[in-house]
């Protein structure tokens, strides 16, 4: 008799040891890689503005590579993909970021599990909380995309832990521990310090004497306030060489003061709701929230009566940083990664609950099917989600990239490029080697936003272009009032006004589905080759010298001074294609000549390469025809041309000028 206790307490301890390993490293491990299985196929090549920024930061060690507001993403990230290339991988940074948000998450699922399970002692609550963190849109997308949430997402999982070590069973660890937490998340991220009057709440509810809260939180707060000052100071005064406190300040605050950072959220309940179905997914997201909140109905009142400080923790965490975020942005899913995570512990927990409860009544039966239902919706989440994530970071099915693709086979590399800005400022140099990019809202920062100095730069850098013999491409929602990127006050007469002298010369540069995207102006040289130059409201990119009283409207007018002169832009021309010049234009000037010179390579002027001919100074429009093919030094490349409409002007009114147009006859 004493021999088969003995066996069955042993039997009993070697399923209980090998339960609890079950439930303790198995399952969560397994949910860990299932949770790697799904994001690392569905790696995002379609990337947001902020997710290109970071890989160029980390390419290149420059820029924002110590970003103020996560001072640590980039060098994480950076070192990280040096491991790789140790080991011989020579790519960029991009797939390294990926990868190691993925492997983040993954552990956060883990981490998550492991902290309800200490708590509910039931595995599949503990499993539905890691579920819902893991297979939600939000955190799977910025899994599989380069994100610096995810990373920040490590430290808030170890605060939330910590804090809920404080409510009920502190210890002498917990304090300092939670004090490098909260440093550390404020590193990855600076709005994670919406953590300190959590922790505030943290150590009133904490079951210590007041002396022990007071002098717990000093070492917190200590703690966290060093670490965070110490990364600034290392980073500002070290890294980037500053002298002066007011320059680290400048470096600190730089979006802020600017207004490039995200912006108060304009329509509340609208872009809440957004960005808390999107969350969930952005397809569908209805039945899940339903579920979850039927969860938290049905259990949570339970849970809050055995966890009382547990779950107050959670509601303050979530109040706080939920009323921040439906406030500022409230549609961006990046802030909503965060600010849920203790909802999915509170899930978690009343799932827990709910399963206790049916056990220990009659209900049995419905204890067992709470247990299956917590554990099917975080898997009904994986096959609900995976399709959407993968199209999302499908390349051949991304517009932007597709327009990108559009660009560079319209474009050579030095063609200017006028953006409207959003990831397309950054998807042209990253994929398509595409670098002379402007935006209206770029320049406008650039001038302090002076709206008519930025018109005045832009219209100067189109000039510019146009002269150095390139295209220019425009993109069409640069000529539109994009509200929801707006940062000045521009309205659509504005743009109108600006744009009105290039749009009748424009030519679409990329259609796509039948809608045109970005228009061109054609270069110099094409032009040259083709209908040639007519000055009807703006000058082409040529320059003009020894004139005044300029006037762009049906043709260049001017009032010449002595040796007035119109420089063509670059050009790429072989003298042999050409047999004449034609010149449209009236003046009133008497008894004048025009000449017309060449330069080849050297880019000289001279007599030598030059044609002269008499104008008709009657005031009237001629057409001039001058032969070329026979002229002294039209031979050989071309690459630039110069008009002298007449010999010299007194710069009055009756010498007035106006050149129509100017065409080579092939």
């Amino acid at each position: 008799m004493t021999t088969q206790t003995i066996e069955r307490t042993q039997a009993g301890a070697r399923r209980w040891y090998l339960s609890n390993r079950m439930t303790r490293w198995a399952v969560p491990s397994a949910l860990a890689l299932l949770a790697l299985a799904v994001f690392l196929p569905t790696l995002s090549d379609v990337h947001t503005f902020d997710a290109l920024s970071y890989i160029r930061d980390v390419d290149q060690r420059a820029g924002f590579f110590f970003h103020p507001h996560h001072l640590l993403y980039s060098p994480t990230g950076w070192l990280f993909w040096q491991v790789w290339r140790v080991f011989g991988y020579d790519g960029g940074s991009e797939l390294a970021l990926k990868v190691l948000n993925s492997l983040v998450s993954a552990a956060c699922g883990f981490g998550l599990y492991r902290l309800t399970l200490r708590i509910s002692g039931s595995w599949w609550a503990a499993l539905t909380a890691a579920g819902l963190l893991l297979f939600n849109y939000g955190v799977w997308y910025f899994s599989v995309e380069v994100e610096v949430y995810i990373l920040a997402l490590v430290w808030l999982l170890a605060a939330l832990a910590l804090l809920i070590e404080l409510v009920t069973q502190p210890r002498t660890r917990t304090a300092p521990l939670l004090g490098v937490s909260l440093g550390l998340a404020a590193l990855y991220h600076q709005t994670n310090g919406l953590l300190v009057p959590v922790v505030i709440a943290g150590m009133l509810l904490s079951p210590l004497s007041w002396r022990e809260r007071i002098k717990r939180l000093v070492i917190s707060g200590s703690l966290a306030g060093a670490i965070v000052a110490l990364g600034y100071l290392l980073v500002g005064f070290g890294y980037n060489g500053y002298r002066s406190f007011s320059q680290l300040r400048e470096w600190m605050f730089f979006f802020v003061e600017t207004g490039w950072w995200g912006h108060a959220t304009r329509d509340r309940l609208t872009d809440l709701g957004a960005g808390l179905g999107n969350t969930i997914s952005t397809e569908g997201a209805l039945p899940f929230w339903i579920g979850i909140l039927v969860l938290l109905v049905l259990g949570l009142p339970s849970a809050a009566r055995t966890w009382p400080r547990i779950v107050a923790i959670c509601g303050l965490w979530i109040a706080i940083y939920g009323g921040f975020f439906s406030w500022w942005e409230g549609e961006n899913i990046e802030f909503w990664i965060g600010t849920l995570l203790p909802l999915w512990l509170l899930v978690g927990l009343s799932v827990a609950r709910l399963g206790a409860l049916a056990t220990r009544s009659t209900a049995a039966r419905l204890g067992q099917g709470v247990s299956l239902v917590s554990v099917v919706v975080p898997l009904l989440m994986v096959w609900h989600n995976y399709p959407i994530v993968e199209r999302r970071g499908d390349a051949s099915q991304d517009l932007q990239r597709q327009l990108a693709d559009g660009i560079k086979a319209a474009t050579a590399p030095a063609d200017l490029i006028i953006s409207p800005g959003g990831v397309m400022e950054l998807y042209l140099p990253y994929y398509e080697d595409r670098h002379n990019l402007r935006t209206l809202n770029a320049t406008l920062f650039e001038v302090g936003g002076d709206i008519p100095a930025a018109f005045e730069r832009l219209r100067g850098e189109i000039k510019a272009g146009l002269h150095a013999g390139l295209t220019v491409i425009v993109g069409q929602e640069a000529m539109e009032l994009q509200e929801r990127n707006q940062r000045y006050p521009i309205d659509q007469p504005m743009l109108d006004d600006f744009w009105q002298p290039y749009r009748t010369s424009m030519q679409p540069a990329v259609v796509h589905k039948g809608t045109t995207y970005f228009w061109r102006l054609p270069n110099a040289t094409e032009l040259a080759r083709g209908e040639g130059w007519r000055w009807q409201s703006f000058d082409w990119g040529w320059q003009a010298a020894n004139i005044e009283a300029e006037q762009l409207n049906g043709g260049w007018c001017f009032n010449p001074q002595p040796d007035p002169a119109l420089v063509s832009p670059l050009l790429n021309l072989d003298a042999g294609s050409f047999r004449a010049v034609e010149v449209t234009m009236r003046t009133s000037a008497q008894n004048q000549q025009a000449q017309l010179f060449f330069a080849g390579a050297d880019g000289a002027m001279s007599d030598q390469r030059s044609v002269i001919w008499d104008v008709i100074g009657d005031g009237a429009v001629h057409v001039y025809t001058v032969p070329l093919a026979e002229t002294n030094g039209w031979q050989g490349q071309i690459e630039r041309l110069r008009l002298d409409p007449i010999s010299v002007g007194d710069g009055s009114d009756g010498s007035r000028t106006c050149i129509e147009s100017l065409k080579l006859v092939p």
